[in-house]
């Protein structure tokens, strides 16, 4: 499966089912997340088979207030704090990236997964930080039930209450707008964002595409991360420079 294909298999899935994951399946993510992690300067990790950031706490209470179940796997995202002690832009742009690579990647597989903001257990993590780290997301991934429980659709449906934009409402033209603009914009109208958002606007001026988010929210650098990948993928090739405002490097015809 390539990856226009993985966007538009991929759905969030909240619900996991107990089957082992097939060995050559994790050794693949796990050597995709080390190659982010040592050419983008990342810190991806990957958990298997831990129940305690999704489990029951102490009262018989679900940190993840009953949103998911049988998470078992997931990758921990993990960010520096910049020097005022606050989340770093541009570390959680890189990290909505690599991190919507993995996804794709893992869907491709088969896999089910959904990128996870807060609905766990932080302190059930399985993860060592130093003083100047913070766990910025977590993404679980597993088997998934072929066919989407009928809770699970009554939750996603609660959760991104708004309706997805087109891409009159994310793309600002001037002049006219190449082929491969509009097949980046097919993709990024599917791309994954938080409470379905869709903060990202992409400017397109000829040839010339960046693309902006207000910034108010730690997790719309997330959604530009994510949104910048969704994007390249359309177009067929090229590449995004990292930053809020930043310029697409075109594909080469």
């Amino acid at each position: 499966m390539d990856m226009k294909k993985a966007i538009e298999k991929r759905r969030s899935k909240r619900k996991y089912i107990d089957i082992p994951l097939d060995e050559e399946m994790t050794l693949m993510l796990r050597r995709s997340m080390e190659t982010y992690n040592r050419e983008a300067g990342v810190d991806i990790r990957m958990v298997l088979g831990d129940e305690g950031a999704f489990g029951t706490a102490i009262g018989g209470i679900k940190k993840s207030y009953g949103l998911f179940s049988g998470v078992k796997n997931y990758f921990i995202l993990v960010s520096k704090l910049n020097r005022e002690g606050h989340f770093d832009p541009l570390m959680y742009e890189k990290l909505g990236y690599y991190g919507e690579k993995l996804v794709l990647e893992a869907t491709a597989m088969g896999l089910g997964t959904c990128w996870v903001g807060g609905t766990y257990d932080k302190e059930a993590v399985v993860c060592s930080l130093q003083r100047d780290e913070e766990i910025a997301s977590l993404i679980a991934f597993g088997a998934t039930a072929d066919k989407m429980p009928i809770s699970e659709q009554i939750v996603g449906k609660a959760i991104h209450y708004r309706r997805s934009k087109e891409i009159k409402d994310m793309l600002r033209t001037s002049g006219d707008v190449e082929n491969w603009i509009i097949e980046g914009m097919r993709c990024v109208v599917k791309a994954p964002s938080a409470m379905n958002m869709q903060p990202v606007i992409f400017t397109a001026s000829d040839d010339m595409v960046s693309a902006k988010v207000r910034g108010k929210r730690a997790m719309e650098f997330f959604d530009l991360g994510i949104a910048k990948l969704h994007f390249e993928i359309g177009a067929g090739g090229g590449k995004w420079d990292f930053g809020n405002g930043a310029v697409f490097q075109p594909p080469e015809e």
